[in-house]
């Protein structure tokens, strides 16, 4: 799989193909918008979803784990999707996986679906909507302006359309903005996602075949 590294605040970050972010200096794997138990709230709302993307997400993790050998893993925010109490299974399943991962760190920004996420407390160590560390501010929902720092979030779900002649593949992206942050797509298996089109100052990276491309 093909990486690509960008600098950001004198840091050097790898964008991965699996839609994660590592920060090798950290030993920190950096995800977003997990949306764990969307499923499971649109079934019970009479939607037929398919079961398992929860685990999926939650093996996919496992793998870049595997593979990284990360210290911390770092999660900006939306890690579940609706309310935590109404989901035993997930929190069975969460505590579960987390007694894998004993020596691991999890954190997690607060995002806006992470409604009454003190339950997962035993599970992850949440933090404030922003927070600084090492000349970073990681926060959930980008910014409308500049701040006093480069940031990382997520929220948006970014995706791209990439036309060739009569084809339009839709990707995901990363994307630097020039409000001097970087928007992570969402890694969740069962997320959706939000066109972002080219603007003055926006570098767009995609997702494809297993690799990280440049599209502005």
């Amino acid at each position: 799989m093909s990486a690509f590294t960008l600098e950001l605040a004198g840091h050097r970050l790898t964008l991965l193909p699996q839609r994660g972010l590592w920060w090798s200096a950290q030993k920190t794997l950096i995800l977003a918008d997990l949306h764990l138990g969307k499923a499971a709230i649109l079934r019970r709302a009479g939607i037929p979803v398919p079961e398992g993307s929860d685990a999926l997400t939650l093996q996919r993790i496992d793998q870049l784990i595997e593979q990284l050998s990360p210290h911390r893993l770092l999660l900006l925010g939306d890690v579940i999707h609706g309310s935590i109490k109404t989901h035993s299974e997930l929190i069975m399943a969460l505590s579960t996986w987390r007694s894998t991962h004993a020596g691991l760190l999890i954190e997690a920004i607060v995002g806006n679906h992470d409604r009454h996420h003190t339950v997962l407390d035993a599970v992850i160590d949440w933090r404030a909507p922003q927070t600084r560390e090492e000349g970073l501010i990681f926060c959930h929902e980008p910014p409308t302006e500049t701040l006093n720092a480069p940031w990382l979030g997520g929220h948006w779900h970014p995706m791209a359309r990439i036309r060739a002649g009569i084809d339009t593949l839709r990707l995901p992206i990363f994307s630097l903005e020039p409000t001097q942050g970087l928007v992570l797509p969402a890694f969740g298996e069962f997320t959706g996602g939000m066109d972002l089109s080219y603007s003055s100052g926006r570098k767009r990276f995609a997702v494809a075949d297993e690799q990280i491309i440049a599209i502005d």
